[in-house]
């Protein structure tokens, strides 16, 4: 089943001054603005199995939603096993703290894919401990996806020629040189070619800082930045479009949903039967430097894990073995600590019982929560829950008595409900909602 449905008719939104196309810029605007896509093109390279594919692609169940990329977008290549080396090497040395990578584990093995990377060539195919997977990055909706390429034979994923609702087309190789299924990447499932209608199934990564990163998994390798293209991996190359209160959007965007500014980053957690919730990093900051979110998804408890030194957020599923666990956090903002309260075990950010009697256990990843720009999650899920702005932190001390279950708890205890079907987060002495869909 599709976790997504860009099928669903778009929430009917007046423009608003968040929304803005290329058409509205001045031409010495434009001009620079589509310079700065071309720049991700281009810059010669080794030969890949995309070359000689034609990747416009036609006669599919998703070309009424197809936006032509142009002669910059066609010329976007995506890698295949780049070589890969020690986080400290000099070929990895074109990566600032900050920067932002995609991790993966394969076996105790870490290995790291940064944005940089996926700025110019959207998808890397990797293939570790004999597990194929496409490593995608989007930057025109901000959306990092990993998927694995065993369900369609194990094929290297190309980028397309389209957009949809400015998201990443990818495409699968087909017979006799033609490119052969097409997926939009936050839709995950064929829209055409002979893996129309299935789903590609994604495989668990988190995002985060690179220093994060590096500092959990000192032993991880990244991707190189001797990919054989002469591509500048340091500079980002679209100007200010990832500020979170920049209208732009590259090709034409109908609508945004204005409950955040456009570009804010949020963790999309979908829900099986439509819908979802979503968690905007910038509130999630404002709750100190480790929280805990806990609610049920649809039909499934879970729960979110916040790290502002990552500035990562994660879902997992908060059952173990068939046991409902129920998680809290201590000390609000140095050296936060995640615990269950049914067995007093402690777990670390990437989900595994470091202490107590779980010790080594490990929580099932939510793979379909990613992070988004806000305006592309909220166009592929409408019908999507939003965690509010949280009053001052100060505010989320002292607790007890308020809790909406009328029950005591410790200092600095986070305990989520969801009564008469709405979400809610206890902090402290404080209960906040979270906004349903179309509440502004």
């Amino acid at each position: 089943m599709l976790f997504l449905n860009i099928r669903a008719e778009i929430r009917d939104q007046p423009d608003n001054t968040w929304h803005r196309s290329l058409g509205d810029l001045p031409p010495l605007a434009l001009a620079a603005f589509m310079a700065t896509l071309a720049a991700c093109s281009g810059g010669g390279g080794p030969s890949t199995p995309f070359e000689d594919l034609d990747t416009d692609v036609r006669e599919c169940a998703l070309e009424d939603m197809f936006v032509p990329g142009g002669t910059a977008r066609a010329n976007i290549v995506a890698l295949v096993d780049p070589p890969l080396v020690e986080g400290l090497a000099p070929a990895a040395g074109y990566l600032s703290d900050s920067d932002r990578v995609i991790g993966l584990e394969f076996d105790d093995q870490f290995v790291a894919v940064p944005h940089n990377i996926l700025w110019r060539h959207e998808i890397v195919n990797l293939d570790l401990s004999g597990i194929p997977v496409a490593v995608t990055y989007s930057p025109l909706s901000g959306s990092s996806m990993v998927f694995d390429r065993r369900s369609v034979g194990s094929q290297a994923i190309g980028v397309a020629n389209q957009v949809v609702y400015n998201n990443l087309v990818m495409f699968s190789q087909g017979a006799d040189g033609q490119a052969g299924s097409t997926w939009a990447q936050m839709e995950r499932g064929a829209g055409c070619g002979p893996f129309n209608g299935q789903s590609l199934p994604l495989f668990p990564a988190i995002e985060m800082t690179w220093d994060g990163w590096l500092a959990l998994h000192p032993e991880t390798r990244v991707v190189s930045s001797e990919t054989g293209f002469s591509h500048d991996y340091v500079t980002y190359p679209y100007g200010d479009y990832e500020q979170s209160h920049n209208p732009l959007t590259y090709f034409p965007h109908e609508a945004f949903d204005e409950r955040r500014a456009p570009k804010d980053r949020v963790l999309g957690v979908p829900y099986a039967g439509g819908g979802g919730m979503a968690f905007p990093l910038p509130v999630l900051q404002g709750r100190g430097s480790r929280s805990v979110f806990q609610w049920v998804a649809g039909d499934e408890p879970t729960v979110v894990f916040w790290d502002v030194d990552l500035y990562a957020a994660v879902a997992y599923e908060a059952t173990v073995n068939g046991q409902l666990l129920n998680f809290f956090r201590i000390n609000r903002f140095e050296n936060g600590r995640f615990f269950d309260e049914e067995t007093g075990s402690e777990w670390s950010f990437e989900g595994l019982a470091i202490d107590g009697p779980l010790k080594g256990t490990r929580l099932k990843q939510v793979v379909e929560a990613n992070l988004f720009f806000w305006f592309a999650w909220s166009t592929f899920v409408p019908e999507t829950f939003l965690m509010e702005t949280f009053a001052d932190a100060n505010d989320a001390l002292n607790a007890g008595k308020n809790s909406p279950v009328g029950e005591d708890l410790p200092d600095d205890i986070i305990r989520p409900e969801n009564p008469a079907g709405d979400i809610w987060e206890r902090s402290g002495d404080l209960t906040r909602r979270f906004a349903p869909p179309g509440r502004r």
